[in-house]
């Protein structure tokens, strides 16, 4: 699996669902979200850090992917991603 096999439109909806409170990395207890859980399962954790490295560069994200901070948020360009996906009928 590449980066290029991960949803983006997924993530986006996920994050913009659970707001500022989305992290990288979960503390275990299912008590925040975490944008793995938006992943295929089975995704590896550096698999799924390139991934949010990838759309932070595009600037349809905000935050760290390194798992000091976590904090993902979605950006303007994000929403309007999301925003012509819906129109297109590629979010179910």
């Amino acid at each position: 699996m590449q980066c290029k096999d991960i949803d983006e439109t997924r993530i986006l909806e996920f994050i913009r669902v659970n707001g500022t409170s989305t992290h990288f990395y979960a503390n275990g207890k299912g008590s925040m979200p975490c944008v793995l859980d938006a992943m295929p399962v089975g995704v590896v954790e550096k698999l799924a850090a390139a991934k949010m490295s990838q759309m932070i560069k595009r600037g349809t994200v905000s935050g760290c992917c390194c798992g000091c901070r976590g904090d993902y948020e979605i950006t303007e360009k994000g929403l309007e991603r999301l925003n012509l996906s819906n129109e297109s009928g590629e979010i179910e």
